[in-house]
């Protein structure tokens, strides 16, 4: 037993773990950078994804450098395991980023393992019933050398599970690219980008293209997700109270909010401005402001873009009249450009009528004074 632990660790030196090393390594420091932080919904998910991206490189890593075919053949077991956590991973980042995170419960959870616990269990025994890989046999032509396998019932089934829930992840992140705020949408582009350099990868690993015919691109593929992730962590706050829970603040704002894009169409906008508006929120974003409101549109654009305004209006609906107070502030990116607006439209009319009534007693009373 001793002896066959340690021919697991019977390794030759290949450059190709270098990048695989390196994103390893990039990972857990990213991990351990997002750990000091509060984590929140985000937080928690991007860093299952650290985990899940390095232990599938290392494992692969020590494949290649593992010399013998059940020493091979024992590292590609263990990398699975990270591979078929993949998916899962990708359709609840999916799901967390496009605020569909009711769905993410401790039952659904439970019910979505099952799978891959089942392609786990049909991986280690596949010497035994031939389901997930047959004729396994350890390819001498290639430096490393490599494993080549026949692909069975078990791996089809896998890919089929693998390319749904990868793609539906990924559908939900291109959902919340189109419906989110500029600054959220830089951050989804860029992890977008990065999960369908993955896709890609599998797909020329499964058709045997190329240098993909011998060398699993797949980790090499996942270290451009845990560099987006670790980029986008420092430099766009992925995780931040912001992005996670803006939403829930702004609803629970009585007064109206409403979140525009520099073209002053209607990216966001809490309960209170659809009331204010009269409009539903389905309908109402994407819609260029002037289009939903022209009167506060007007009052918006009086001044300079680029400054916070604060402008007072009356606007007249059935017959009342009401005042508001129109507050814009601008949101620049890190580049210093334009991002968006949030708007707050407070009602004061209420306010205005204590002053009013105010000033009437004030010049009653200097009257009465006067004919003393």
């Amino acid at each position: 037993m001793a002896k066959e632990m340690l021919n697991l660790f019977n390794l030759v030196w290949t450059p190709l773990v270098i990048p695989l090393l390196l994103g390893t390594g990039l990972s857990l420091v990213l991990t351990l950078y997002l750990l000091r932080r509060p984590l929140q919904e985000r937080s928690r998910i991007n860093v299952l994804m650290l985990i899940v991206g390095a232990w599938w490189a290392t494992a692969y890593a020590l494949e290649l450098m593992s010399v013998g075919l059940s020493t091979k053949l024992f590292w590609a077991k263990t990398q699975y395991i990270g591979v078929v956590l993949f998916p899962i991973v990708t359709l609840a980042m999916g799901l967390i980023y496009t605020e569909h995170n009711r769905w993410l419960t401790r039952w659904y959870f439970l019910l979505l393992t099952l799978i891959p616990l089942t392609i786990i269990l049909m991986i280690f025994t596949t010497e035994d019933t031939n389901f997930f890989w047959s004729a396994i046999t350890l390819n001498t032509q290639t430096v490393p050398q490599t494993l080549h396998v026949k692909y069975e019932a078990g791996f089809w089934f896998f890919m089929i599970y693998s390319s749904l829930f990868t793609w539906g992840g990924l559908g939900l992140m291109l959902f919340s690219f189109i419906k989110s705020p500029i600054l959220h949408r830089r951050q989804i582009r860029i992890l977008f980008f990065c999960f369908s350099v993955v896709v890609v990868a599998i797909v020329l690993n499964t058709l045997d293209v190329g240098i993909a015919a011998y060398i699993d691109l797949q980790p090499y593929a996942i270290l451009a997700v845990c560099i987006a992730i670790g980029w986008s962590s420092y430099q766009l706050q992925i995780g931040d109270i912001v992005p996670v829970a803006y939403l829930t603040v702004i609803d629970n704002i009585p007064d109206a909010v409403v979140i525009l894009n520099p073209e002053n169409r209607i990216l966001k906008l809490n309960i209170a401005a659809q009331n204010l508006l009269q409009k539903s929120n389905d309908y109402l974003i994407g819609k260029p402001l002037a289009e939903c409101s022209p009167q506060f549109d007007d009052a918006i654009n009086q001044k300079n873009s680029d400054e916070l305004t604060i402008t007072e209006i009356l606007v007249t609906n059935n017959s009342k009249q009401n005042a508001y107070e129109i507050k814009r502030t601008p949101v620049f990116d890190g580049r210093g450009h334009l991002a968006s607006h949030i708007v707050i439209i407070r009602d004061i009319t209420e306010r205005i009528q204590e002053e009013r009534e105010r000033e009437q007693r004030h010049r009653y009373i200097q009257a009465l004074w006067s004919t003393v």
